[in-house]
């Protein structure tokens, strides 16, 4: 395997070997190796190694390979790969996983693709060195290393050029800064640089040319960058230095705090984004432990509830142990509020516009960045008031009904990459609440975390039935009993967004009757005399019968009335109604229109309840 850090690649290759053994990503490796594609490892922690082809034009095509498949990120090689069979597009690169494609024939086009080599593995290069690499199926394969010049260096060079650049652009800033407002203005220079990369990492998942290796160090080196700029504020000198230089039009003195506020804004929601899915363990127990019902009990509620209850409902998701949490991660269920729907917005603000009322947008954004709304919290019962800011929106937080954490250690890791980010984002799954309470409960469960206000914990309860049964999850005991203690207050509580579960029959055996016993006869002694023998039955007396008296003959039938066919009428024709959007609902006073209605269609029923635009 040609690299230039063999015994990083070897290093990654073997863990991912020991938490997923029954992942190809080895095998595929090796089909790469003998396509002429170079391995290299990137620096740092990153889950993936990169597959780097030369181009007839000098420029490496590079693959991205994980323990789960394989990633085409650049504008050229997503293009390419955007066709072949399996592929997933998504909005920043295009997803290729190992179970929905065949990776060795994927590589192949993909190097045809790019070089216009014909099909197989190409000639054989001499090797001027190799280093022995163990497989994962134990298998020792010699890779060739890059001769000194060749291309898989060269592949390398362009992320260190690019930060090259972009450092010394930085550097020129920061000693303009500096010349003009000494320390003060070098610090605000560097912070706001620094500050930017961060956030830009944040929001991507990484900056590699930049050695940001993931969301959560993006976010820290965006926090860095926001004191670096609020130091440099407070040491400018209190009064400019008088110069010839015209003053900057009146536009750009309004424009400098503007962006200030809204590059502080973005570090700290790329931070919250982190925060939101922590998902801590919560430390305290839920305070249903007294009141918990025990597993017979639970059992007894569950089958004896009204069919399309959620409590009925429980009956069909499996009561199993707790799976490990090894290999899990936020990664594991896609990038964080993925724009899955396709509308433009990502799915925070999807969740913000539909549980908000009195919403107002960030103009320029299509309705989409909710700056403002009031919340009616469902945890607390409390009402919040949301205003989006660097120090504000922590205050209302996008919830996991059923946790990601916990979802991964109840089923969640047999699904693919695609069911998993559609579980992350589906509005069954999210609610906009209370960002502390959000944070207090963590990945909990039923049977450790339940939401304070007391009168929502059915609805609460109910959702994450729902979410189980959608994704075909399953639950511990702990957590099966304390559902069920839940939705026993409250036996008429339904699944919510039209979700079916499809329940097992109950099968109710009749009970068997009870023969009477007929008591045996005493034993006879011998003082005893025998028994006479019964007597016989007298003989059933002949009974004559009378011969039948003649059938009279019928009387005839009358006459039938005519039947007078009814004029014809005419069905009228069908009206079509339709609405591109719930303005148009509403301009028309169609609103809320309820599933089944004229005119209802899933892209106008954002939160799948069956009302569309009930706002």
């Amino acid at each position: 395997m040609s690299s230039a850090r063999p015994s990083a690649v070897e290093e990654r290759l073997a863990r991912w070997a020991q938490n997923n053994p029954a992942s190809p990503v080895g095998a595929v490796v090796d089909h790469a190796v003998q396509l002429g594609y170079v391995v290299l490892a990137p620096e740092g922690d990153a889950k993936y190694l990169r597959l780097v082809l030369d181009t007839p034009a000098g420029r490496g095509a590079t693959l991205y390979v994980d323990n789960f498949g394989l990633t085409a990120a650049s504008a050229s090689t997503r293009e390419l790969t955007a066709a072949m069979p399996g592929a997933v597009v998504r909005s920043r690169d295009v997803r290729l996983p190992f179970d929905a494609t065949d990776p060795m024939a994927l590589l192949d086009s993909f190097r045809r693709g790019v070089t216009g080599g014909p099909a197989g593995p190409p000639p054989v290069v001499p090797m001027q060195a190799t280093v022995q690499y163990p497989m994962p199926q134990q298998a020792t394969v010699q890779y060739p290393v890059p001769p000194a010049g060749a291309s898989a260096v060269g592949t390398t060079r362009r992320p260190s050029t690019r930060l090259a650049v972009i450092a010394a652009l930085v550097l020129a800033l920061v000693v303009f800064g500096a010349v003009d407002s000494g320390f003060g203005g070098a610090m605000s220079v560097l912070g706001l640089a620094v500050l930017v990369v961060g956030v830009l990492a944040a929001v991507r998942g990484g900056a590699h040319w930049a050695h940001i290796a993931s969301r959560r160090v993006g976010g820290i080196v965006a926090a860095a960058g926001l004191v670096a700029l609020m130091i440099g504020g407070a040491t400018l000198p209190a009064e400019a230095p008088v110069t010839t230089v015209a003053a900057p039009p009146p536009s750009a003195l309004v424009a400098a705090p503007a962006l200030d506020t809204e590059a502080a804004t973005m570090a700290a929601e790329a931070q919250l984004l982190v925060a939101e899915t922590e998902e801590a363990t919560p430390a305290a127990a839920s305070d249903l432990a007294t009141g918990l019902l025990g597993d017979t009990a639970a059992q007894t509620a569950v089958e004896t509830a009204q069919p399309t209850t959620a409590l009925a409902a429980l009956a069909a998701v499996p009561v199993k142990g707790r799976a490990p949490k090894t290999g899990y991660s936020r990664d594991q269920f896609g990038a964080a509020w993925t724009d899955v729907d396709r509308n433009g917005c990502d799915t925070r603000n999807d969740v913000l516009g539909r549980d908000l009322t009195a919403e107002a947008f960030k103009p320029g954004t299509h309705d989409c960045v909710v700056v403002s709304g009031q919340l009616a919290d469902p945890y607390s019962g409390k009402a919040i008031s949301f205003v989006r800011g660097q120090d504000t929106s922590a205050a209302v937080q996008i919830d996991h009904v059923v946790a990601l954490s916990n979802a991964w250690q109840t089923g969640a890791q047999a699904l693919d990459a695609a069911r998993r980010t559609a579980l992350a984002n589906d509005p069954l799954n999210l609610l906009a609440v209370d960002g502390p309470l959000n944070m207090q409960k963590g990945d909990g469960d039923a049977a450790t975390w339940l939401p304070p206000n007391k009168s929502y914990r059915c609805a609460y309860v109910a959702r994450q039935v729902a979410v189980k049964v959608s994704y075909g999850l399953w639950t511990t005991q702990a957590e099966h009993n304390a559902m069920a203690t839940v939705l026993s207050s409250c036996p008429a509580e339904p699944l919510p967004g039209g979700v079916v579960a499809n329940v097992p029959a109950r099968t109710t055996a009749a009970p068997a009757p009870v023969a009477t016993p007929t008591p045996a006869p005493a034993p006879r002694t011998s003082a005893q005399p025998a028994p006479k023998p019964a007597p016989a039955p007298a003989p059933a007396p002949v009974i004559v019968a009378p011969a039948p008296a003649p059938t009279p003959e019928p009387e005839p039938a009358p006459e039938p009335e005519p039947v007078v066919e009814p004029e014809p009428v005419e069905d009228p024709e069908p009206v079509s109604t339709s609405y591109a959007n719930c303005s148009e609902v509403k301009a028309a006073g169609a609103a809320p229109i309820y599933a089944g209605e004229p005119g209802y269609s899933r892209k106008l029923d954002r939160d799948g309840d069956g009302v569309a635009c009930e706002k």
